[in-house]
């Protein structure tokens, strides 16, 4: 096998391992919270578009940050401050 596509693969969320990998040429990510973007940007980080895409699957297009409703009441922040589109999150 000669340059072999280079994929990462996420070891317990944490941990980036390089495998070797020729079957591979989408990554799925179920769900766009604060997990799904995480790894989707840094996914994107290190694949490139020729080694494979990055396609993420989520119901909602607002992601609602939940520790800022706790705000809310005092008027520290506004509901524009706590909500927002999840295309803003997704890298392009």
């Amino acid at each position: 096998m000669k340059n072999p596509e280079q994929i990462i693969c996420i070891n317990n969320l944490v941990n980036f391992k390089i495998i070797n990998a020729y079957f591979m040429k989408n990554i799925v990510i179920l769900g766009a919270g604060t997990a799904g973007t995480m790894l989707a940007n840094h996914l994107n980080h290190y694949l490139t578009v020729k080694d494979c895409g990055i396609t993420i699957i989520d119901e909602k297009e607002e992601h609602h940050y939940q520790p800022g409703y706790l705000f809310l009441p005092f008027d520290i922040y506004t509901p524009e401050d706590i909500i927002k589109s999840i295309k803003e999150f997704i890298p392009n």
